[in-house]
């Protein structure tokens, strides 16, 4: 298939998802949730905002997003199926190693997305915000208030995921700056590993 097949075949995805450009919000200063990467134009927009590291949440956008992006930012292509079902440990771990070794850049911005930023990109905030020690309650909260239409119905598996994987991150504050320390396991914090993330 040439070039001009995969262009239509973009244009396909895009007209079913409703999408000819970015539709992203910022949950915090250094996490971003929404949907697809469709053109340069949209890594552009990224960019600008300063994402440095993109999480495709979406099987059928793996490709383009790695594509699109792979030239100028750090993706990670983990994408899985919008089907309601359960998602994996190994899923969600994935993601949090990711975008965990990255924030450990002061300067990074992590853009977690799926095809239409309502539920595969929104979980995958959403893990990444209880990774860095945020209750469910506030997790939830901060995405639904940048992101109204999220619907995050991955938000159990996140959390079961969490639990089994036996990860946490205690956010702490000094004079000046915001460290965030990484402790595991989250039940048993005297016998965790701790690695500074500044």
């Amino acid at each position: 298939m040439g070039y001009r097949g995969y262009e239509e075949q973009i244009e396909d995805l895009a007209w079913y998802w409703g999408h000819d450009e970015i539709d992203f919000d910022r949950v915090t200063d250094r996490i971003f949730t929404g949907g697809g990467i469709w053109s340069m134009k949209d890594v552009d927009r990224l960019v600008a905002v300063g994402v440095t590291h993109v999480v495709c949440a979406a099987g059928e956008l793996e490709e383009l997003s790695v594509r699109l992006a792979g030239d100028r930012l750090a993706v990670l292509p983990n994408g899985t199926d919008d089907d309601g079902e359960p998602k994996s440990p190994s899923w969600f771990g994935r993601i949090v190693r990711f975008a965990l070794d990255a924030l450990r850049d002061p300067d990074a911005r992590v853009y977690l997305h799926c095809a239409a930023g309502i539920n595969r990109g929104p979980s995958a905030a959403y893990v990444v915000l209880r990774a860095l020690g945020h209750s469910p309650g506030e997790a939830f909260g901060l995405i639904k208030a940048a992101r109204s239409q999220a619907g995050i119905i991955y938000a159990d598996s996140a959390d079961d995921a969490i639990e089994a994987l036996g990860m946490a991150v205690i956010a702490s504050r000094t004079p000046g700056e915001r460290r965030l320390t990484e402790v595991g396991p989250a039940a048993n914090h005297r016998g965790g590993r701790r690695t500074h993330i500044r």
